[in-house]
C-alpha cells in the first residue's frame, strides 16, 4: 500500500496525529455512564509558522458517548477525522481516509503510563456553558520519561455523568469547555449544545473496510 497526497494535506495529517496523541493521555480508568451528544466550537491561537495551516484545521467537534465508548468527529475543510475511544481498555483509534485508503490508526497504547503524574486543582470560578453551570479546574500533567509538562484549563459540570476523553478520567465532572496548549498552538473547545439520548453502537465500531495500523506502521507508510 502506497499513499499519495499533497504537501498541505500531509502537513494537516501530521498535525492531526500530533493532536490526537496529545489529547489521548492515558490515566486510571473510571466508569462512563453518559449516553448522548455534545457539539463544540473550536478556536485557535497559532504561532506565526502555523498560521498557514489554519484553513485546514477543524472548527467544530461532535462527541458521541455510549457506556464505555466515545466518538469524536472533527469537521475540516476537506472532510472529517474521527477518533474512537474505548475508555475501559484505554485504547484509541483515529479513522482517516487518505486518497483511496481507509485507515484506522491506533494512537493510544492500552498500558497505563506509570511515569505520568497528574494534579487536578478545583477553583471557585464559574461560567454558564450551553445552559449548564460549570466550575473551573486545572489539570497539570508531567511525563518523567519525556520530561514533558502539559496544562489543561477547563470548565466542567457535575450535572452530566460520564467521560468522553481519556485525559478527563480523574475529573469529578464533565468538561464543557477546555483549553490545551501543544506544539505552538492554543486550542479552545467550547460546548454549544448538549443532548442526552441513546446512541447507536455502530458509531463506536471500526468499519470493516478500514485497514488497522499501529502508529509505527502508519509512520513507515507515510515515509515511503
Amino acid at each position: 500500500m502506497k499513499l499519495k497526497c499533497s504537501l498541505a494535506y500531509f502537513n494537516m495529517i501530521r498535525l492531526t496525529i500530533v493532536l490526537s496523541i496529545f489529547l489521548s493521555t492515558c490515566v486510571p480508568v473510571h466508569t462512563q455512564n453518559h449516553n448522548g451528544k455534545i457539539e463544540f466550537k473550536i478556536d485557535y491561537e497559532l504561532v506565526q509558522e502555523l498560521e498557514s495551516q489554519l484553513p485546514s484545521l477543524a472548527t467544530k467537534m461532535i462527541v458521541y458517548t455510549k457506556n464505555n465508548f466515545s466518538r469524536k468527529e472533527e469537521v475540516t475543510r476537506i472532510g472529517s477525522q474521527v477518533l474512537i475511544n474505548d475508555i475501559k481498555s484505554r485504547s484509541s483509534y483515529l479513522l482517516m481516509q487518505i486518497a483511496d485508503e481507509k485507515l484506522a490508526i491506533k494512537v493510544q497504547d492500552s498500558t497505563i503510563n506509570n511515569n505520568l503524574k497528574e494534579k487536578i486543582t478545583y477553583l471557585n470560578e464559574t461560567k454558564n456553558i450551553a445552559g449548564y453551570e460549570c466550575k473551573k479546574a486545572i489539570i497539570n500533567t508531567y511525563d518523567s520519561t519525556k520530561e514533558e509538562a502539559n496544562t489543561i484549563v477547563l470548565f466542567y459540570t457535575d450535572e452530566i455523568i460520564g467521560v468522553y476523553d481519556l485525559k478527563f478520567l480523574n475529573l469529578i465532572g464533565t468538561p464543557l469547555e477546555y483549553k490545551v496548549e501543544s506544539k505552538g498552538m492554543t486550542i479552545t473547545y467550547t460546548a454549544t449544545s448538549v443532548s442526552i439520548a441513546e446512541q447507536n453502537r455502530f458509531l463506536f465500531e471500526i468499519p470493516k473496510d478500514f485497514n488497522i495500523l499501529s502508529m509505527s506502521e502508519f509512520k513507515r507508510l507515510m515515509s515511503n
